[in-house]
């Protein structure tokens, strides 16, 4: 598919204490559109401290990248690490979000990005970041942007 729905804007959203959240409105509009299904995956993020989500579409065709990559690398007689397929293949769990958006964030995902009572969406394409908010205000290597409407978001909710 080329003509892809991109995920694009911002949410600070409540988590419940079964983890519990709702994905904003035109992330789950884009991923319904890209994959046809009310689902998504949601892993950890490879080098930042937060999760990433992204729709069946996009598993596939990264899959197809890495196969490419591995097809290519044998080529040129490279040594292939296959921990990068099975990170992303084996590290992401899909969950299924009803009318409304609302999904369960896994457990394990949620512990290991330290997501608590809010967590702050951040689309960039064809994937989108969820995010401790205190956890993106305090990581000096995230965007300042992303982190300047995290912190504005938080004062309009009267959180700091």
């Amino acid at each position: 598919m080329t003509n892809w729905e991109l995920i694009g804007g911002h949410a600070l959203a409540t988590v419940d204490a079964k983890g519990r959240v709702a994905l904003p409105l035109d992330f789950r509009t884009a991923i319904q559109a890209n994959a046809g299904q009310r689902s998504v995956f949601i892993a950890r993020h490879d080098s930042d401290p937060c999760l990433t989500g992204y729709d069946k579409s996009w598993q596939n065709e990264f899959h197809d990248r890495l196969d490419a990559r591995e097809e290519a690398l044998t080529a040129a007689g490279e040594p292939i690490d296959y921990n990068v397929k099975r990170r992303f293949m084996g590290g992401g769990l899909a969950v299924t979000f009803d009318e409304a958006g609302r999904f369960i964030l896994p457990d394990y995902h949620r512990d290991r990005a330290n997501i608590g009572g809010l967590a702050f969406f951040y689309g960039w394409g064809r994937t989108f970041d969820i995010w401790d908010p205190q956890t993106l205000i305090g990581t000096a290597h995230a965007d300042a942007v992303m982190r300047d409407i995290c912190e504005y978001e938080m004062s309009r909710k009267g959180r700091k």
